[in-house]
């Protein structure tokens, strides 16, 4: 993907599955902007136990939704809105 100015760039993301590691997608993503480029990968890895487990295990590591939402200086939808997954 690339855009032009003011801030001209390009972003290439490359999806990967580790040889011998069916359970494990590698997003390869590399964005580049006047000349600096970056490059992060982000692991991703299949959850066999149920949905409660797996929503316990990201809260254990991230905190609550709320958290989350209050590190970027957000807050949790009203009564009567409606966020994705929730």
């Amino acid at each position: 993907m690339q855009w032009a100015d003011p801030y001209a760039g390009s972003l290439e993301e490359r999806y990967v599955c580790p040889e011998g590691d069916a359970g494990v997608l590698h997003v390869v993503s590399t964005i580049s902007i006047g000349g600096t480029s970056i490059t992060t990968t982000q692991v991703f890895r299949r959850h066999t136990g149920s949905k409660e487990a797996l929503l316990q295990e990201s809260e254990q590591r991230n905190g609550s939704a709320k958290d989350v939402l209050g590190r970027f200086g957000m807050k949790m939808p009203g009564f009567g809105m409606r966020m994705p997954g929730f």
